[in-house]
């Protein structure tokens, strides 16, 4: 992929997939850290480095606390901010990314009797991930009340080419 792409940090491998799906129509290049700590680390060692790209960590805060999330944010923008004033944006799914596909009515109701069971993060994904193959996903009722997802898209709107943009350039 091109340098120029924004980099988008995750922490789970299954969450490459799912991101990629969940930022359609824009090109970002996206790397798993395996942790929230790596994700934080990997995303401001990318600020200070050459050629300077727009940066993205994409958490998940594994709570709905709210004193909890706006901690470990205000901890991720001083991290951040510690390598660069701007060009990254830290957007937090509560709990965790999965919430951000069960916007979509269509994945709600298919993952419903999924969800019952006690399943596993990564099989959760797995199985979202098969979903989208499917179907696109619907962004509708994230946008609407989801302000990280919609900053998120924003951010990728003002330093992000769109996929076809990025097909046509290479």
């Amino acid at each position: 992929m091109s340098s120029s792409l924004p980099l988008l940090f995750v922490e789970h491998p299954l969450e490459k997939s799912l991101v990629q799906t969940l930022v359609w129509p824009f090109a970002v290049e996206i790397e798993e850290a395996l942790t929230t700590s790596g994700a934080i680390s990997a995303a401001r060692y990318a600020l200070l480095m050459p050629p300077e790209r727009p940066v993205i960590a994409l958490l998940g805060t594994r709570t709905e606390n709210p004193t909890e999330i706006e901690e470990m944010r205000g901890s991720a923008r001083r991290l951040l901010a510690w390598a660069a004033l701007e060009g990254w944006y830290v957007a937090l799914a509560v709990p965790r990314l999965d919430s951000w596909a069960l916007t979509d009515p269509w994945i709600k109701q298919h993952m419903a009797s999924f969800l019952k069971s006690e399943t596993l993060y990564a099989d959760r994904l797995a199985r979202i991930n098969d979903l989208l193959k499917t179907r696109p996903f619907d962004p509708t009722e994230l946008l609407r009340t989801c302000p990280d997802y919609k900053g998120l898209m924003d951010f990728l709107q003002k330093h992000s080419a769109t996929q076809r943009e990025a097909a046509v350039a290479h």
